[in-house]
């Protein structure tokens, strides 16, 4: 995974089925890669493909790239957490910016269940 240590501090953030698909596939894949001497199998290419389709490129250039989503979605979120504290959102450090996001959902989860106005959609995006 990507984000080893921050997948072990919030396991529920960095784990989904996709991610799990994947590493499965790409586990299969090595494994037989491993098992083959000259790199060319009916299996292997079977394997190659089925981890290729697991992956979605993203698009890096124009209005709807990952990048401007990203930051986009970044500038919802610390917007929405200003509320929930009184420190500079940007200066955290990531730690205290997902500790963070913990406590805001929760906040708003509570705030439901008592008829509270519910942000837990715009806290999604991080």
């Amino acid at each position: 995974m990507m984000f080893e240590p921050l997948a072990e501090m919030f396991p529920t953030r960095f784990t989904s089925v996709l991610d799990l698909q994947r590493g499965v596939a790409l586990q299969k894949f090595l494994l037989k890669w491993l098992d083959v001497k000259d790199g060319s199998s009916k299996e292997l290419d079977e394997y190659r493909s089925e981890y290729s389709n697991l992956i979605k490129p993203r698009r890096f250039i124009g209005d709807g790239s990952f990048e401007m989503v990203y930051i986009r979605e970044f500038e919802e979120t610390c917007h929405t957490l200003q509320s929930f504290s009184k420190r500079n959102i940007k200066e955290m450090n990531i730690v205290e910016y997902y500790t963070l996001i913990d406590y805001a959902e929760e906040k708003i989860k509570n705030g439901k269940k008592s008829g509270g106005l519910g942000l837990l959609a715009l806290l999604g995006g991080a």
